[in-house]
C-alpha cells in the first residue's frame, strides 16, 4: 500500500511506543476489558462484514481485531497501524499487514479503506475531532467507522481519589453521547451503538493501579507519581471505595459503527 508520508517519531510518540511495546507480549491476557470490547465490536458489526475488502485497524496492538475477525470466518484484509514496533511483531502472525505509525498523523491516502477500526485507542488521541475528520477522509464512499471508545465513567473510583488529591487525570475520556454527536457533525451516520460497563475488584488499590498500567495509561502521564503520592492515592482510593468484594475499578465504553456520509 502506498502511503502519503513516512513515519517520523517525535519524543512523545517514542515514549508511548516504548511504553506499549514493553507490555506487548502479555497485552491480550492482562487487558480483559479491551479484549471484550473488540470481541463485541466484531460481533455487533457482523451485518456489514460481507461488504468489506480492506480494513485499517488503528492502534492494532497485537492484532486481536484481526484474530476475532478470522474466528468469525471473515476474509477481508486487515492493515494494522500501531506506534509500538513490538506489538506489530505479534500482529503479523495473525494475518495482519502491519505499518508502524502514529494515529495522530495517519499516513494513508484518501478513500483507501472499506472500513476503519479504532478500538480502545481514541483515549490516547490529542485531537479526536481531527482524527474523526481524517478517518472520514481515508474511508471509501459509504465506508464504515468501527469504534470502541472509553467513556468518562471509566476509572471513576480512581479518578475521584485523584481529584481529591489534586492529581491530574492523563487519559482523554469522552462522554458517550457527545462522541455520537461529534460523529454526526463530521458527516457520519451512526448505524448502531451500545454501552458496555464492567467492574473489576482487586485485593488492594496498588493491584488496581498495576492493572491500569497494563492498558498503557502511564504513557500519557506528564510526570510519574512518586512513592509518597502513590501511597496517599492508594490510601484515599481504599478509604472511599473498598468493600467486601475488594477495591473496585470500573470500565465503561461505547461501541458501534457508523457509515461515511457525503460532506455537505
Amino acid at each position: 500500500m502506498s502511503l502519503k508520508k513516512e513515519f517520523s517519531q517525535t519524543p512523545s510518540s517514542r515514549k508511548i511506543g516504548s511504553t506499549f511495546g514493553l507490555k506487548a507480549q502479555g497485552y491480550d491476557q492482562f487487558t480483559p476489558f479491551q479484549s471484550l470490547l473488540i470481541s463485541e465490536l466484531v460481533e455487533c458489526s457482523s451485518p456489514i462484514h460481507s461488504q468489506l475488502r480492506t480494513v485499517a485497524d488503528l492502534g492494532c496492538g497485537s492484532g486481536y481485531f484481526a484474530k476475532c475477525s478470522r474466528d468469525h470466518s471473515q476474509q477481508y484484509t486487515v492493515i494494522g497501524l500501531d506506534i509500538a514496533l513490538a506489538s506489530l511483531k505479534l500482529a503479523k502472525p495473525r494475518n495482519t499487514t502491519t505499518i508502524q505509525g502514529d494515529i495522530n498523523a495517519l499516513p494513508f491516502k484518501a478513500s483507501s479503506f472499506d472500513a476503519v477500526v479504532a478500538a480502545s485507542v481514541l483515549q490516547w488521541i490529542s485531537d479526536i475531532d481531527n482524527c474523526i475528520t481524517v478517518v472520514h477522509d481515508i474511508l471509501k464512499p459509504d465506508g464504515y467507522f468501527l469504534f470502541a471508545v472509553f467513556t468518562e465513567q471509566s476509572f471513576c473510583e480512581l479518578n475521584t481519589a485523584k481529584q481529591d488529591l489534586g492529581i491530574p487525570v492523563p487519559v482523554n475520556l469522552h462522554n458517550g453521547l457527545d462522541f455520537i454527536v461529534d460523529l454526526n457533525s463530521k458527516q457520519f451516520n451512526v448505524c448502531m451503538s451500545q454501552t458496555i460497563c464492567q467492574t473489576f475488584y482487586f485485593k488492594t488499590a496498588r493491584d488496581a493501579l498495576k492493572s491500569i498500567s497494563n492498558y498503557g495509561a502511564t504513557a500519557m502521564a506528564s510526570e510519574p507519581l512518586n512513592r509518597t503520592m502513590i501511597k496517599e492515592l492508594c490510601a484515599r482510593y481504599e478509604h472511599k471505595f473498598v468493600s467486601e468484594k475488594g477495591v473496585p475499578l470500573t470500565y465503561s465504553a461505547i461501541i458501534g459503527y457508523a457509515q461515511k456520509g457525503d460532506v455537505s
